[in-house]
């Protein structure tokens, strides 16, 4: 069990490193760099709250979508159970990092800092989406028997 964590634990470092690196690409930028708004017009006036909804809704499609197939896994087998596990877990970043990928486009294309608030909130749902054994085991309504059996499984 600790080494399947371990492989889904690379996956979230690489979410977390690519938000963090991202956002402090676009915030050098916007500090150092821009100018000004590349958009004006009602595009300008309307789009923070185009892109607000984005984020909530790619918030909530992210964690429900991913916890529901997983929730239909507790009566599967074992090996099923990891791999669509893995998946959705990397989904699931997946759809977080793209909170801050809404946020970083929309800093570096408005030079506005406010931005900032939202890639913040994508590296904490990232942050806080480590695997640990409890959870997998909790989640996935794993067994004695089967937590045993994972390390002799080949992922």
């Amino acid at each position: 069990m600790n080494r399947y964590c371990k492989e889904l634990n690379k996956t979230w470092l690489n979410a977390l490193l690519v938000v963090v690196m991202t956002t402090l690409v676009a915030v050098m930028y916007v500090w150092k760099f821009a100018e000004g708004s590349m958009i004006y017009g009602n595009l300008a006036k309307y789009y923070p709250f185009v892109a607000m909804a984005i984020m909530v809704i790619i918030l909530f499609l992210g964690n429900n979508l991913t916890a529901k197939h997983i929730r239909r896994l507790k009566s599967e087998n074992l090996d099923i159970k990891l791999k669509v596990y893995k998946k959705e877990y990397g989904k699931r970043l997946k759809y977080f990092s793209a909170i801050s990928l809404v946020a970083v486009v929309s800093m570096i294309v408005f030079a506005n800092m406010f931005y900032v608030i939202f890639a913040s909130l994508s590296f904490l749902l990232v942050a806080t989406s480590r695997v640990y054994e409890v959870k997998v085991k909790y989640e996935l309504n794993l067994s004695e028997e089967e937590i045993k059996k994972i390390d002799k499984l080949k992922l």
